[in-house]
């Protein structure tokens, strides 16, 4: 299904270069709780354990004019089924902000994105269960959700992004140059 929804040319992967990932991140089963990880800068690695600094190209390769400063403006956290929806906090590293989760039994989890942790401020996909290979626009952030959350593992155990039980990702979310949430995405690791 990925191949024919490519070859149709109407929807292209979200993310447009490899996330870095944190270094500590690559031998922990984190899943969302970034308690352990220690507050230096942390070294990175480019998604397959090799340690490198591709977080320059992957904010190069954004379509958009991105948040320019190193400080984040605001305060991200993941709502997800593996959170009971509880919210987490995003690691903010060089322009992104970045959460590892671990995929449960069933396959596939959902998510959607708070701002400042308020549920008066979700942001989220205009479709439901949208993927990376939906055609779909980032809303929020408000309060109208309806429930509408992106899906790692649609479409499971032929899932698009390959999700399987105990697959780790890590969720990432860039910033344009006004501070807001333009890209949502994820990227197993």
């Amino acid at each position: 299904r990925r191949e024919e929804r490519l070859a149709r040319g109407r929807e292209t992967p979200s993310l447009p270069a490899p996330v870095p990932i944190p270094q500590e991140w690559l031998g922990s089963s984190c899943n969302g709780d970034l308690s352990h990880a220690s507050t230096q800068q942390p070294r990175v690695g480019l998604g397959l354990g090799t340690t490198g600094s591709g977080i320059g190209a992957f904010l190069e390769a954004l379509a958009f004019p991105r948040w320019p400063s190193p400080l984040p403006p605001l305060c991200v956290s993941v709502v997800g089924s593996w959170t009971s929806r509880q919210p987490q906090p995003m690691q903010w590293m060089a322009g992104l902000f970045l959460c590892p989760m671990t995929v449960g039994c069933d396959g596939r989890e959902s998510f959607q994105l708070l701002v400042g942790s308020s549920w008066d401020s979700v942001v989220y996909p205009s479709v439901d269960e949208a993927n990376h290979l939906d055609a779909y626009s980032i809303c929020g952030p408000d309060a109208e959700s309806a429930g509408r959350a992106w899906r790692i593992g649609k479409g499971y155990p032929q899932a698009e992004d390959r999700a399987t039980p105990g697959a780790r990702f890590a969720i990432v979310a860039a910033l344009d140059s006004g501070a807001r949430i333009r890209l949502v995405g994820w990227q197993q690791y």
